[in-house]
């Protein structure tokens, strides 16, 4: 990252801004995954009312500092003559096995809510185990474009999330459940 210093401080002057993010792998195994539940969440303690209003006033004055002390940075301006965030490429893979050897049935995760145990017995194997998935989202590139810190996030967030959507689209489209139309076309 270069920047340029000058006398005017309302403007951040960005000249080159290049980051590069490396490419990664995500392995999910759903009995890991259900047996790490409980600790995002499943707390088996009732906690009364009181209690909620109190954790509930903590948040709401926890985000009303957090503002305070954000704003004065959102509000200043960057100018970029060029930003360029580097592709992402991410390899998933699901496994539906369960690696986890505490039960006397261990070949398929028990998911804690039927509903959902239920659809994934239903998909079948094809969908449940997914092997190296590969997302690939392009770059985010800017030239001489001016942004303060709510504005550059958005548009980051708002350019990788349609990214992401048109590879779900290519995810779907690729099962072999379908016919694998997005093989027939792209093949």
């Amino acid at each position: 990252m270069m920047q340029e210093v000058t006398e005017n401080e309302a403007v951040f002057h960005v000249k080159y801004c290049k980051v590069l993010i490396q490419e990664f792998s995500v392995k999910l195994d759903m009995g890991l995954l259900t047996s790490i539940l409980p600790v995002f969440g499943g707390n088996e303690d009732e906690i009364d009312d009181n209690e909620v209003v109190k954790y509930f006033a903590e948040d709401l004055q926890f985000l009303a500092n957090d503002k305070s002390s954000s704003s004065s940075a959102s509000n200043s301006i960057i100018y970029f003559d060029q930003l360029h965030l580097s592709p992402l490429k991410v390899h998933i893979s699901l496994s539906m096995q369960n690696k986890v050897e505490d039960k006397e049935d261990s070949s398929l995760v028990k998911l804690p809510f039927n509903a959902l145990y239920v659809l994934m017995q239903s998909i079948g194997i094809t969908l449940s185990d997914m092997d190296d998935i590969v997302f690939k989202l392009a770059y985010f590139e800017r030239r001489f474009q001016f942004f303060n810190g709510s504005e550059l996030q958005d548009s980051v967030m708002n350019h990788y999330k349609g990214q992401a959507i048109k590879q779900l689209y290519v995810l779907v489209f690729g099962l072999d459940v379908i016919g694998n139309p997005y093989g027939l076309v792209m093949g």
